[in-house]
């Protein structure tokens, strides 16, 4: 241990001695500044892998997962800062850094306004967070994001992370349990929560079972194929890190119910949810506390078979069992985050996540035993079960638990971060009871024409039916406990230096401990007759014909788990007790350290590479204790404690080069390792004389090294996806495998199976990746609404150096774990918060488990998943969302077999000695699967339905109309893209119906820059060709807005000269109606020579210093004196009271100005665009209604503040209707729906 510190200290050393090398003076450093905070959206949501660059400087970082970004030592003065988003407007600032301080600098983006082809909504607001967290990593990572988690049928983190490219998952009870990386097992992967390795609760291996963790307990996932040196280098395959939901920016509570049914349960399914999230003291502390529930009853069919093949090459089977599961899992999990700010340089973080799953499982299984090519075998008839206070069935428990304390720190040119934690995963299996009857020298004719199906009919007096011809063969009980705890520390440093370069160093210490104990009994009845007699009375028939493998198979009649649970086994007058002392024998202790310590060098030698290069260090030490057994003397004894350590070294270098904004390519080399599992490294030996078996431990395995070189290649669309691809190489080296060897001898005696985990060679693995993302928008706008998600994973992989005894000289192997093809795709359509997906995951076979030889191999058979679902969500401040789901849609067994599979006219045919299919559905059968599409379908068709509903039809717009009726609109100019045409498309059809006088446009109908004359190409694409409905070509009023200011504003204004309908006879006008002795007068003012800030910038707004303000006021003021009208509505571009994260000057000038004047004629409405949202707000002191109307075409975020009456993100436009007791202005969102009435009554 003492050489381990010597070294870490040395590596932190040499950092630091670097560091003061390239940095400048100390006291330049200690003037120096810093630049911090959060980047987040309009709607105040965070945004994690967002770009902020010093053009200055040309350096930059990316902000975190939770949107946290720090520039740290920067000299005094005024920078220019950039900041990218996919999917949102680009950002640039200036900023001037404080001497000697740190400035607090949140980032607020506005969505939407870089992406030109198509409206970013629903199921790719998920992706924008993942794709840019993606395409800013240097390493290869993928992510998904919460928001899209949630767009699939994912009840646990291993179902969503097969939606990964070159992920695959394997499955247990329906569900993914365990995840594969890029063709490697799951043991060569490891898997972390908030970059903490969490422990396993599995007894034999250092694998995290993925079904333990909901999936709406997670932020983000991530799965970093390239590991970086400041990450754990136990990843092979790759890191999947699991982030926890973090405290937020804003107020968050969100609840979530759901339910189901499962057909093989007959029972109910329930899902519950909730979160809760704030910031208290000035925003200093942040706090989200999340809870989520899920009880899904499910079950299971299972056959399995096991073939022998004698030395004529005859085969048959040997072992045949039917099986049948019953299966209740509780899931429940609870997660806390909390972060305090100290000060802007300190700054503390907890989160905690605890998570409990029981599984209620019940089996039921005939089984004949010991076949001989004639048939011939013993009839052995098993229950599992449990106790009455457990249900009366195996109660499995496994918790996993995390805790982490944090802080993150600056001292001048220094940063630093560290992190405490405490992890633990338990599993209990308490009181799990096993009743099995026997009955020997039963005859069966064995049809094996079908060797996927191979069928055994009793003959005459021959049964398989439990009767009293059974004897007792054993009653068994057994409790498990396994425990494994981590605790580890770490500290990080990072500085920038002189160059630009960037240095990062730390160390970590995780001190694991480990313990498995099995306690077992056999229980023998004192009067077995009378037990068989009263076991018979207590039976339960379990057969039917929903049997999915087939329904020629019939589990038969069982002893019921009621009657199992309830027998009294400790009571000493009914039962006989033995401890077994051979299932003692897996027993074991283990502690094993990991220290560690890295340097870490980032620099960009150019504007378009950068460069990562670093070195890591790991020291493990190890100590094992284990259990021998003899069953000559049936006894278990405690071995000595054995200890080991190793050292390796792990280089890595990493390239990005950055060709355009949109296209990067990755390159690297880095090296990994895996450490064996624990049960392989405890010192045992298991001789079993009675079978001649003997299975022992392997204390001097060493951990498997893997050798990576990768290279891929991105293309971001700016309209949110990607296109990628990718190749990877891994030379392997010492992989692990059992070793199974026939007829060995083993000090001094032959065994007939000797069983022993080795290190069995190296192999080559390759593959390659593509993946790709994108709406359908940019072939037709009208196509933005369906979308596709592929990935496929091609990896080859062959063993070389088999040193495997009577294996040695085989070729073409595979490696353990390797599937040779992955794919997963997604169909996916989404509107007006109708969300329907079909989703489909492909894997290939592959090795699962080696034997002595080819055809003992095991294999995991290939899969076929896929599953729709459907939801529809509605509501403004509460979300209400209906959801119907439907998971395995094709029957996919989970389903092993043995030997090489012969493929032949599309035949398979199988040279096996084992073969296991195992039925699992979620939520149907194969019998069920019409039954359940049609209620799909029909859940689809009546969520569209209910979209029309909500929508209101021309029955109820004529309702609308009074004697007067006018349209308004503004903030049009997108060239019919987001919802501009559709919105425009709506304005005819309800034109047709109510009639409207005429359209008051109200300001920015040309975005971004304005017209350039009266033939700009704009007037076709934003106007003319947009607005073509019939009913649409009316008379347009129109008035300037701060883009028409960005252009020729007399152009604007000339137009009237060239278009019928456009008619702007001056920049300030007003207009009178009358009708049937009502009368309305819209004042059309000029807004944007009101406000300095245009006035000001001459550069951009070269037209609206030249305007004469006091004149354009003294006019308003002269119009609205003489206004007899019934009603008054002054109408102008900008607001005068608005919620918006606009500059406030625009406000208060307007308030400062304008507003005395209206006041004083105590004018009815005010209504104005700018915001792109709907708002009415009322203020103290005034009677007028100030209302913003929405963009036609793309509308922002938007909040209640004081004032606030009402306000809605949706686009759309308003509908004035007046007669002489009243005036409405409607807002009507794109689906026709009157959202709100602003109302004004005489």
């Amino acid at each position: 241990m003492k050489k381990v510190v010597r070294a870490v200290s040395l590596m932190l050393l040499m950092a630091g001695v670097c560091g003061n090398a390239f940095a400048e003076e100390n006291e330049n450093i200690v003037r120096q500044g810093t630049i911090r905070g959060r980047v987040i959206d309009n709607g105040k949501q965070i945004l994690p892998g967002a770009s902020i660059f010093i053009e200055n400087l040309k350096t930059g970082v990316i902000s975190d997962v939770n949107g946290f970004y720090t520039l740290p030592n920067l000299k005094p003065g005024t920078y220019t800062v950039k900041v990218t988003y996919v999917g949102y407007s680009p950002i640039e600032m200036k900023v001037t850094v404080p001497e000697g301080k740190t400035l607090e600098k949140d980032i607020v983006m506005n969505e939407g306004v870089e992406l030109q082809e198509v409206q970013v909504k629903g199921a790719f607001q998920g992706q924008k967070k993942a794709i840019n967290t993606q395409k800013n990593n240097l390493g290869i990572t993928n992510i998904v994001s919460a928001d899209q988690v949630g767009k699939f049928p994912d009840s646990n983190i291993g179902d969503a992370l097969k939606r990964i490219s070159g992920i695959n998952v394997q499955y247990d009870q329906g569900e993914a349990r365990f995840g594969q990386v890029r063709g490697t097992s799951a043991d060569l992967s490891s898997v972390t929560i908030n970059g903490n390795r969490v422990p396993s609760a599995e007894g034999d291996t250092r694998n995290v079972q993925l079904d333990l963790i909901p999936a709406d307990m997670i932020q983000t996932i991530e799965v970093s194929k390239v590991v970086t040196p400041d990450m754990d280098g136990d990843a092979i395959g790759g890191s999947i890190n699991l982030v926890t939901k973090n405290s937020p920016y804003k107020r968050t509570i969100n609840a979530t119910a759901g339910s189901g049914y499962n057909w093989i349960s007959e029972k109910a399914q329930l899902n519950l949810g909730f979160t809760y999230g704030d910031r208290f003291f000035n925003d200093r502390l942040g706090m989200l506390l999340s809870a989520s529930y899920q009880n899904a009853p499910s079950g299971s069919y299972d056959t399995e078979f096991m073939w022998e093949q004698k030395e004529d090459g005859k085969v048959y089977v040997s072992d045949y069992q039917m099986r049948q599961y019953f299966v209740t899992r509780e899931r429940q999990s609870y997660s806390a985050a909390f972060d305090f700010e100290l000060n802007e340089n300190h700054k503390l973080t907890f989160k905690g996540i605890f998570n409990n799953r029981n599984d209620w499982e019940n089996r039921y299984r005939t089984n004949i035993k010991d076949l001989d090519e004639n048939g011939k075998g013993t009839v052995r008839i098993q229950t599992k079960a449990g106790t009455p206070d457990n249900r009366n069935a195996r109660l499995e428990r496994q918790r996993t638990m995390d805790f982490a304390l944090g802080g993150e720190h600056l001292w001048g040119a220094i940063g630093m971060d560290w992190n405490a934690s405490y992890a633990k995963a338990t599993e209990e299996r308490p009181n799990e009871r096993y009743l099995d009857f026997q009955l020997k020298k039963q005859e069966f004719d064995m049809d094996l024409s079908d060797e996927r199906q191979p069928l055994a009919t009793p003959t005459a007096g021959s049964t398989l039916t439990l009767s009293d011809k059974f004897s007792l063969k054993e009653l068994t009980e057994q409790q498990e406990d396994i425990k494994e705890e981590d605790m580890k520390f770490s500290a990080n440093f990072k500085t920038s230096l002189n160059n630009g370069a960037k240095l990062k160093f730390g160390a970590k210490v995780v001190r694991k401990t480990k313990e498995k104990e099995i306690d077992f009994y056999e229980y023998t009845p004192k009067d077995e007759d009378a037990f068989m007699t009263n076991s018979l009375k207590n039976t339960v028939d379990q057969s039917t014909d929903k049997f999915m493998p087939s329904d020629k198979y019939q589990v038969g009649t069982f002893a019921s788990k009621e009657y199992v649970g309830g027998l009294n086994l400790n009571d000493a007058s009914q039962f006989d007790k033995e401890q077994v002392q051979a299932e003692l024998a897996e027993n074991f202790e283990a502690r094993e350290t990991v220290s560690s310590g890295y340097v870490r060098f980032d620099h960009k030698f150019t504007s378009d590479i950068n460069l990562m290069a670093g070195l890591r260090m790991e020291h493990t030490s190890l100590r094992y204790t284990g259990r021998n057994y003899d069953d000559e003397t049936d006894k278990t004894t405690k071995t000595g404690r054995v200890v080991n350590s190793y050292v390796n070294f792990l280089p890595s270098i990493l390239v990005k080069w950055d060709v355009n904004d949109d296209f990067k390519i990755r390159g690297s080399y880095t090296q990994t390792l895996s450490r064996p599992k624990y049960s392989a490294l405890v010192p045992s030996v298991n001789i079993n004389r009675g079978d001649n078996e003997i299975k022992i431990g392997n204390s001097d395995l060493k951990p498997t090294i893997s050798y990576n070189f990768d290279l891929s290649a991105d293309y971001y669309f700016k309209s949110v996806g990607l296109v990628s691809a990718g190749f990877f190489y891994k030379k392997i080296d010492d992989f692990i495998v059992d070793q199974v060897l026939t007829n060995y001898e083993y000090q001094g005696t032959e065994y007939t199976r000797f069983t022993q985990p080795k290190n069995a060679g190296n192999a080559n693995l390759w593959g390659l990746e593509f993946s790709y993302q994108r709406d359908f928008g940019f072939i037709a706008p009208a196509l933005k609404y369906v979308g596709f998600y592929g990935t496929y994973t091609y990896t080859h992989s062959r063993v070389e150096d088999f040193n495997f005894e009577g294996r040695e000289n085989e070729s073409g192997l595979s490696l353990p774990g390797s599937p040779e093809h992955t794919a997963n795709a997604s169909l996916y359509f989404e509107k007006g918060g109708l969300n329907v997906r079909l989703s489909y995951n492909y894997a290939s076979s592959f090795i699962d488990e080696m034997g002595p030889s080819t055809f003992y191999d095991r294999y995991y058979d290939a899969v076929n998943y896929m599953d729709v679902n459907a939801s529809y969500t509605f509501g403004k401040k509460v979300k209400m969302t209906f959801y119907a789901e439907a998971n395995n849609l094709l029957n996919q067994p989970l389903r092993y077999y043995a030997g090489r599979i012969l493929w032949r006219e599309n035949e398979c045919r199988f040279k096996n000695k084992f073969l296991k299919i195992k039925y699992m559905k979620t939520l149907m059968m194969i019998r069920k699967m019409k039954e359940v599409l049609t209620w799909v379908w029909i859940v689809v068709i009546g969520a569209a339905i209910c979209l029309n509903v909500c929508a209101q039809t021309p029955q109820d717009w004529k309702g609308l109309e009074k004697q007067l009726n006018f349209y308004m609109a503004n903030d049009l100019g997108r060239n019919g893209y987001y919802d501009q045409k559709p919105i425009a498309e709506l304005m005819g059809e309800m034109a047709d119906v109510i009639g409207p006088e005429c359209v008051f446009a109200a300001g920015d109908v040309h975005h971004f820059e304005g017209v350039r004359s009266v033939n700009d190409p704009l007037w076709m694409t934003n106007y003319e060709l947009i607005y073509s409905h019939p009913e649409l070509m009316i008379d347009w009023f129109p008035i300037l807005g701060n883009h028409e200011y960005r252009g020729n504003t007399q152009a604007v204004l000339d137009y009237t000269n060239v278009s019928r309908r456009w008619s702007m006879p001056g920049r300030y006008y007003t207009k009178v109606f009358e009708k049937k002795g009502t009368a309305i007068r819209f004042v059309m003012i000029d807004t944007a020579p009101l406000i300095d800030k245009y006035r000001n910038e001459s550069e951009t707004y070269p037209d609206a210093c030249k305007q004469d303000m006091d004149k354009q006021l003294a006019w308003i003021d002269s119009v609205l004196t003489a206004a007899k009208e019934d009603w008054v509505v002054v109408m102008g571009h900008h607001p005068i009271y608005a919620e918006t994260s606009k500059d406030d000057s625009e406000r208060s000038d307007m308030q400062k100005r304008l507003d005395p004047i209206l006041r004083k004629h105590k004018v009815d409405i005010y209504a104005c665009g700018h915001i792109h949202n709907f708002q009415h707000l009322r203020v103290p002191g005034s009677d007028i209604d100030y209302v913003v109307n929405s963009a036609g075409s793309l509308s922002r975020k938007v909040k209640p503040v004081e004032g606030t009456q009402f306000c809605s993100p949706e686009p759309g436009f308003s509908i004035f209707t007046a007669d002489k007791k009243e005036l409405d202005m409607h807002m009507i969102d794109k689906k026709g729906k009157v959202i709100y009435t602003v109302k004004r009554t005489k």
